[in-house]
């Protein structure tokens, strides 16, 4: 059977499969250079133009990735610097509750980015409300514009993040989607260069098997 099933075969083995089969070809020359160009010229040049939009895609997700750690540093920078200014106002008391709910566990930011937007946020809100009369009504305005800013930082970065994510998997769901397309136009390319009197041997060395299948064999029949 000139076609293995493609469950078994992934996404970067079917491609390597259709760019060798277009090397061999094209090394081979005419009638197969031609032949396989007709099947499989397409493909190769949609398979590229999704490789140059993936590496695009990939560059973006690591900048928002790395404007997202320095997002973690910048917060928590400012909830460690106003947890120290907030508690001196306070009187540096042992205990406050008002204090334990803006800044938990030693006023530290952690968890993930939207957990982290929540904690900013409730510390942004309590802030403007004026919750404690011991916290100056011009500080605290202050204090919560500077964490409306960083909330709506957060709030962009995971925005941009999400859009690059989603782009990436429909670009990889594309990709797997035309290299299937183009497994299917390889045991075509087969059967038409048999049809042209090329000999069976020579067909198989233009195009070969993709490698999971050449290392697995054909499933059992038992």
């Amino acid at each position: 059977m000139d076609d293995p099933t493609s469950e078994r075969i992934t996404t970067a083995e079917m491609i390597e499969a259709i760019t060798m089969a277009l090397a061999n070809a094209r090394f081979e020359g005419d009638p197969c250079k031609c032949k396989a160009e007709e099947h499989l010229a397409p493909i190769e040049a949609i398979l590229q133009r999704i490789a140059r939009d993936k590496k695009d895609v990939e560059r973006a997700l690591a900048r928002e990735e790395k404007a997202l750690e320095n997002l973690d540093r910048q917060a928590e920078a400012l909830v460690q610097s106003h947890g120290e200014e907030i508690w001196r106002l306070l009187g540096c008391p042992d205990y406050d509750p008002i204090y334990n709910i803006l800044f938990p566990s030693a006023a530290t930011v952690e968890a993930e980015a939207r957990a982290k937007i929540e904690r900013l946020s409730l510390i942004a809100d309590l802030l403007s409300n004026h919750v404690h009369p011991k916290i100056d009504r011009a500080y605290a305005t202050s204090a919560n514009l500077e964490f409306q800013t960083i909330v709506e930082d957060y709030q962009e970065r995971i925005y941009l993040l999400s859009k690059h994510q989603f782009k990436k998997s429909a670009l990889d769901a594309f990709e797997a989607s035309v290299a299937r397309i183009g497994l299917l136009e390889l045991g075509t390319l087969r059967r038409h260069l048999r049809g042209m009197g090329i000999d069976d041997s020579l067909v198989m060395t233009i195009v070969p098997p993709p490698v999971s299948s050449r290392r697995m064999g054909p499933k059992s029949s038992t």
